[in-house]
């Protein structure tokens, strides 16, 4: 009933989410094909819905997530996602782009995609009505202080440079100066709940533990 995808150190993370028709058990294998224009299969990550084959009831919902290494993305343009039995029958898609006789539903790609894993460690530490917290670097490029872009229900909030210095960083991390702090708006603090999100700037690799829920009371 939904795919969505973002950018994440590991790798592409592909989040499914889905909807059972009828009470049965979870026995498909779960295809997940890296297609390039042609729909050619460049890299996979297959993976069974559930190893025992557990019985889901009418209407059930649930979400999987699933990270493709960005070395299987190399020359991909879209997500082909389906569901075979027996390894010959497949569930047709009803709806959507799609190609294999409508065996296969295809997910575009974000353009620029990386062509090897991210070496960005760091984390979306807190996201409350006082500020929005976290740090990152690149080991890499360890006197680099990195932007990050802050977002809020899909919509960019500003950008902020990781450059604070941290104390728990410090000697483990670089020489610790990698902490951003961002004002929490005004606009947020409205009593209903909004999703924080943390993404390298220009590159939107997000950073773990992204995305949060902010809610002020």
């Amino acid at each position: 009933i939904g795919v969505s995808g973002t950018k994440a150190p590991g790798g592409f993370e592909l989040q499914l989410a889905w909807k059972s028709a009828k009470a049965q058990k979870l026995e498909y294998l779960v295809a997940i094909h890296a297609v390039d224009a042609a729909g050619k299969i460049v890299g996979q990550a297959d993976y069974k819905q559930s190893k025992n084959a557990d019985k889901v009831a009418k209407n059930a919902v649930w979400r999987d997530s699933v990270v493709i290494p960005y070395e299987k993305l190399a020359g991909a343009v879209n997500i082909g996602i389906g569901l075979m039995a027996d390894g010959q029958q497949w569930l047709l898609a009803d709806k959507g782009p799609r190609d294999w006789d409508e065996r296969r539903l295809l997910f575009p790609l974000p353009e620029n995609m990386p062509t090897k894993p991210s070496r960005y460690v760091g984390f979306l530490e807190a996201a409350n009505p006082k500020s929005i917290v976290g740090w990152v670097w690149n080991p890499d490029q360890p006197n680099k202080h990195i932007e990050v872009d802050i977002e809020s229900d899909g919509k960019s909030l500003g950008k902020v440079t990781a450059d604070k210095v941290r104390d728990d960083l410090k000697g483990k991390v670089g020489d610790g100066s990698y902490g951003f702090v961002f004002e929490t708006p005004a606009a947020l603090k409205d009593g209903k709940p909004h999703e924080i999100r943390a993404t390298i700037a220009d590159e939107g690799v997000e950073l773990k533990k992204s995305p949060k829920t902010l809610q002020s009371k």
